[in-house]
């Protein structure tokens, strides 16, 4: 795999390893790879994206085709681009998109028959913080 290379991008929270058999694998990196700093607390906090570099340009394409209908790629959580800045770019237009691995807000209604704590600690890092 000597050809041209792309950034990929991907909202997971862990990463995730892209493998096609018999052409190898990349170890995606996840939004846990990417801190940046809370503006209001200036703790870090985790990002939108991680961002893995150099990976053959075809065998991204190729993984993305192979796996089309599943969510991940459906709702581009995993993503390509010709650089790191247009990556960053597309990560950060992303910013609100969820991937349901989100931290759960115990001051909101989680699911039917689970009550809310209004006095629970917000998460750190969420909007509720902010």
């Amino acid at each position: 795999m000597a050809g041209k290379t792309v950034v990929v991008g991907c909202k997971l929270p862990h990463g995730l390893r892209i493998e096609i058999p018999g052409k190898g694998s990349y170890d995606l990196k996840g939004a846990n790879s990417s801190t940046i700093m809370h503006p209001g607390t200036g703790r870090p906090v985790q990002g939108t994206c991680g961002y893995t570099p150099n990976v053959d340009e075809d065998f991204a394409k190729e993984w993305l085709k192979l796996y089309r209908d599943t969510p991940m790629v459906k709702k581009e959580l995993i993503f390509i681009q010709n650089t790191l800045a247009s990556a960053q770019a597309q990560g950060k237009e992303m910013a609100d998109e969820t991937t349901g691995f989100e931290q759960i807000d115990p001051t909101k209604k989680l699911l039917d028959g689970v009550e809310a704590n209004p006095d629970a600690p917000k998460p750190e890092g969420t909007a509720a913080e902010e």
